[in-house]
């Protein structure tokens, strides 16, 4: 994967496999996050895949229905 730059326009890719995601927190953040996924009954990977499919599925504001 390459990242774009911010002058080219985003085209959604219709392949659907799995990519892997580094991400970079801090151990306070990771235990927070891990306390929230187990209260959701989830794993943290489960409760990211989900906070990340919410957050794209929300109609983004100023948006006409």
């Amino acid at each position: 994967m390459v990242a774009k730059k911010g002058s080219e326009p985003f085209v959604p890719s219709s392949d659907d496999s799995v990519l892997e995601l580094s991400l970079m927190l801090s151990r306070r953040q990771f235990d927070l996050l891990e306390q929230r996924a187990h209260a959701a009954g989830m794993s943290v990977a489960q409760f990211l895949r989900r906070l990340v499919q919410d957050s794209i599925s929300q109609q983004p504001v100023g948006q006409a229905d």
